[in-house]
Parts: C-alpha cells; structure tokens; sequence
C-alpha cells in the first residue's frame, strides 16, 4: 500500500476540472495513513479510528509488506462487537 485518498482529501480540488492535467493521485495521497494488521483485535481498529478521526482503516497483510487486503469501518467493528456479546450471551444462557 503506498497511501489513501479520501474525499476530504480532494475537498478543494474535486470538482475543479481545469486542475484535471495538473494535479494527479500521488498529489492527494496521504502517505501514512492509520491501518491495522488482519491479526489484530477489534479494540485496537477501534481505537485507531477514534485517535485518528478516521471512519474507515486499512487492514494489510502486515506491516511490512504493506499489502492491501481490504478495508474496515466503524459500523463492520460494532456489528462485530455486538456480535461477540450476542454469542457471549448466548453461551451465558446455555450453561445456566
């Protein structure tokens, strides 16, 4: 993974079509986005997003690789939350 671009990235730009030649990808790129590794807990995606104001993470294969393979938002990390405490319930209930 080299970088992302978010819309807010191109807030200025875009819509501006004459800049369309001028300006490419790599203008825009943030260059160190926050990313978590696929092995890592939820907690951490988590607290990365809040930390860094980020509703979406990159998730990559590790860290030094940087490979790509796919991304993570806050409402995939909750689904999975409530997930896990369903099942935790669910569990709870059928020892009792």
């Amino acid at each position: 993974m080299h970088g992302t671009v978010t819309l807010a990235d191109l807030a200025e730009t875009a819509f501006d079509t004459e800049l369309d030649f001028i300006i490419n990808t790599q203008d825009v790129t943030r260059l160190h986005p926050p990313m978590i590794e696929i092995d890592q807990e939820l907690g951490f995606a988590m607290r990365s997003m809040q930390t860094s104001g980020e509703d979406l993470i990159a998730v990559v294969e590790d860290a030094i690789s940087l490979h790509l393979v796919g991304v993570i938002n806050q409402r995939d990390v909750m689904m999975a939350y409530r997930r896990a405490i369903l099942a935790a319930r669910g569990e709870e209930t059928d020892v009792g």
